[in-house]
């Protein structure tokens, strides 16, 4: 793999990470 490729993952990884714990606290405040 492309160090390219590799960080354009983590980032996507990162983004995904960060929606799914904004998300959850979200969800711990509603309930």
């Amino acid at each position: 793999m492309h160090p390219v490729e590799i960080f354009s993952e983590s980032q996507h990884l990162a983004r995904e990470g960060a929606i799914g714990s904004v998300r959850y606290c979200r969800d711990a405040q509603v309930g």
